[in-house]
């Protein structure tokens, strides 16, 4: 159920980020659009990787990314006094962070790789 889940959400991210790169036509539009098709590719074929792949990913793009720009965000309004405070960006980044949290610990507590027999194994 959770590679069902992560699939779809992966696939509903491939189109945002497919769209958002014909809207705007920049070839680092297509460094997301990379990434997503090698993680599908990954957990399509039970790649022995898809557990490490999984994990970098949400790392980078959910912890790394949301993070930041949540410590930006915070680090600004506490600058201004929180004048220029924005709820909806703020609920934003914590929602993206939380569920890159989620993934990781859902990956790591869940995914067990499993090798085939030694006598499975071609020679």
């Amino acid at each position: 159920m959770f590679f069902n889940l992560l699939t779809g959400f992966i696939i509903l991210l491939l189109g945002y980020n497919g769209f958002v790169f014909v809207r705007a036509v920049s070839i680092y539009g297509m460094v997301p659009i990379f990434i997503e098709i090698v993680l599908l590719v990954l957990i399509l074929t039970k790649s022995q990787y898809v557990k490490t792949g999984i994990i970098i990913w949400a790392s980078v793009f959910f912890i790394v990314g949301y993070g930041s720009g949540l410590a930006a965000q915070l680090m600004d309004a506490f600058n201004d006094n929180f004048a220029t405070l924005k709820i909806g960006s703020l609920i934003e980044n914590s929602i993206g962070l939380a569920v890159g949290m989620l993934i990781i610990g859902y990956t790591r507590s869940t995914v067990v790789l499993v090798y085939p027999a030694a006598s499975e194994q071609p020679l």
